[in-house]
C-alpha cells in the first residue's frame, strides 16, 4: 500500500520490510523497521496504510495497528489484547 503525507512524501507499507519514505531527492528509499526498543512500527509486516485529513498514517498489521505522525516520527501503537482493545484480526484496509 502507499500513502501521500501532507507534505507530499510517498510512504510504502511492506509485507517483511518496514514502513518505507520514497526520498525523491536522492532517489532512494528511507526504511523504518520494527524495533521494540525504539520507536518504530509495531511489526515489519505492515498490511495496509491510510493517511487520515490531520496528515497521520493509519498501519494495520495483524491483531495490531498504529497511528504513525511523520511530522514528528512518533508511533502509537494499539495491540489486542491491550485494556479495553478487543481481538482485531488481520486489519488490510481504514475505509
Amino acid at each position: 500500500r502507499l500513502a501521500e503525507d501532507l507534505d507530499g512524501s510517498i510512504w510504502i507499507a511492506t509485507l517483511g520490510g518496514g514502513l518505507s519514505r520514497y526520498n525523491s531527492v536522492a532517489n532512494n528509499f528511507d526504511t523504518i523497521y520494527a524495533n521494540p526498543n525504539n520507536n518504530a512500527p509495531y511489526s515489519n509486516d505492515i498490511q495496509t496504510l491510510f493517511r487520515d485529513k490531520d496528515g497521520f498514517l493509519w498501519l494495520g498489521y495483524v491483531n495490531a495497528f498504529s497511528i504513525f505522525d511523520p511530522r514528528t516520527s512518533v508511533f502509537q501503537h494499539y495491540t489486542s489484547g491491550s485494556p479495553g482493545i478487543p481481538f482485531f484480526g488481520l486489519i488490510n484496509d481504514f475505509t
